[in-house]
C-alpha cells in the first residue's frame, strides 16, 4: 500500500452507507477511537493510517525542500485528508470529522516552519480548508460516488486536472 492511498476499510471497502460501515464511523468521529481498526484481515485504523501517511508527507516535504520547489499538490481521498489535517493542524485525530470534505474540495495548508513534535514535524497554517469554490454548483450536486466512475458524461466535465509542458499539475476549467 503507497503511504499516501485512503484507509483501508476493509470488509467495509466500497460499502459506504451500510450499517455496519456508519457505526464504525462513529467510534471514529464521535468516540474518537481512532485506534480502532475496520474489519477483515487488511482493515485500517486511522491511527495506523495516520503513521503511514504522515511519513509520506515527510517525504514530500523534504523532496520540495530540497528540489526548492515551494508548492506542492497531493490529491488523496477523503478520510486520508481527515486524518492528515488533523494530525497536521491540530496534533490528534480526535478533531478528523472537524475536516469532513465536499466533493471535490481543495485543502491549502501553508508549512511555516518546524516544530520540535514526534507526530508532525512542521508548524502548519490551514489557508484553505474543505473548499469547493474551484467548482460550480450543479456540477457538485450531481456528482455521486456510486455513478461517477461508471456514468461519466462528458458535458457533465467542466474542469479536469491535466499535467501542463512543465510537469506541473493545473485544473482546467472547460467550456
Amino acid at each position: 500500500m503507497g503511504a499516501l492511498n485512503e484507509l483501508d476499510f476493509g470488509d467495509y471497502e466500497g460499502t459506504h452507507v451500510t450499517a455496519g460501515y456508519n457505526d464504525l464511523v462513529h467510534a471514529w468521529d464521535v468516540e474518537h477511537r481512532a485506534e480502532l481498526r475496520a474489519p477483515g484481515a487488511l482493515g485500517e485504523s486511522p491511527a495506523s493510517c495516520e503513521q503511514r501517511a504522515m511519513q509520506g508527507l515527510r517525504e514530500v516535504v523534504a523532496q520540495a525542500v530540497a528540489s526548492g520547489r515551494g508548492h506542492v499538490c497531493v490529491v488523496v481521498h477523503s478520510r486520508l485528508i481527515q486524518i492528515v489535517l488533523a494530525s497536521m493542524l491540530d496534533g490528534t485525530l480526535a478533531t478528523m470529522a472537524r475536516y469532513k470534505q465536499k466533493k471535490a474540495a481543495v485543502n491549502v495548508v501553508d508549512v511555516v516552519g518546524r516544530a520540535q513534535a514526534d507526530r508532525w514535524p512542521y508548524k502548519c497554517v490551514a489557508r484553505e480548508i474543505n473548499s469547493d469554490s474551484h467548482m460550480p454548483s450543479d456540477i457538485v450536486s450531481r456528482v455521486s460516488s456510486a455513478t461517477s466512475l461508471t456514468h461519466r458524461s462528458e458535458r457533465d466535465e467542466r474542469i479536469r486536472f491535466e499535467v501542463d509542458a512543465d510537469g506541473t499539475l493545473v485544473l482546467r476549467q472547460l467550456l
